[in-house]
């Protein structure tokens, strides 16, 4: 082999190799400019995703909950404004500054009890029944809607989600306080 066939060959070799590393960079950007609509539609469709130490979080379920949650917001305006003691809000949003999981833990207990009062006042007395079984049962007996069964649910998945996870954006927590005052406020006048 002569000195110019194996410039020729190393050269072809050099080509061969930079086609192969541009190549799957290539397929992979005109994949996802492609597939952009759908994997868009998958991602505001994930609530969290984790890959090595990468972790994000989404907020899908959390606009579901003010979606809903105004619905109830509007019933609530309806009503006589609450006494003081029964208004924990403003010290929920402070807590949320400081630790989002804290509030959104919180502001699940302004609900939980108020729907263990419905269930006793239509004569659902087991205590040990979880708060999922509680709404499905009085969903069942006509109490809820399903549009309320469902935020009651969300919100209660969304407390238990908070709780395994190390971070929550402030303004999550915050809106979950608003929905959660909301929906005891309403708790309140089911059943009487």
């Amino acid at each position: 082999m002569d000195w110019l066939t194996f410039i020729a060959a190393l050269a072809g070799d050099i080509a061969a190799l930079a086609g192969h590393i541009v190549s799957w960079p290539l397929a992979f950007v005109i994949a996802v400019l492609l597939l952009r609509e759908p994997l868009g539609d998958l991602i505001r469709s994930l609530r969290r995703f984790r890959y090595r130490e990468l972790e994000m979080h989404f907020s899908e379920k959390m606009e579901r909950i003010e979606r809903i949650g105004k619905e109830v917001a509007r019933e609530v305006e309806k009503l006589p404004p609450p006494r003081a003691a029964e208004e924990p809000t403003k010290g929920l949003e402070t807590v949320a500054d400081v630790d989002p999981r804290v509030a959104v833990t919180a502001a699940w207990t302004l609900i939980e009890p108020e729907l263990r009062t419905v269930g006793e006042r239509v004569g659902l007395t087991e205590s040990r029944m979880s708060a999922g079984q509680l709404i499905k049962a009085l969903e069942d007996m006509g109490e809820f809607n399903t549009s309320f069964a469902m935020l009651l649910e969300d919100l209660w998945h969304f407390r238990n989600d908070v709780a395994h996870v190390d971070t929550l954006p402030t303004e999550q927590a915050r809106r979950y306080v608003d929905v959660a005052t909301n929906v005891a406020r309403r708790l309140r006048t089911v059943g009487k």
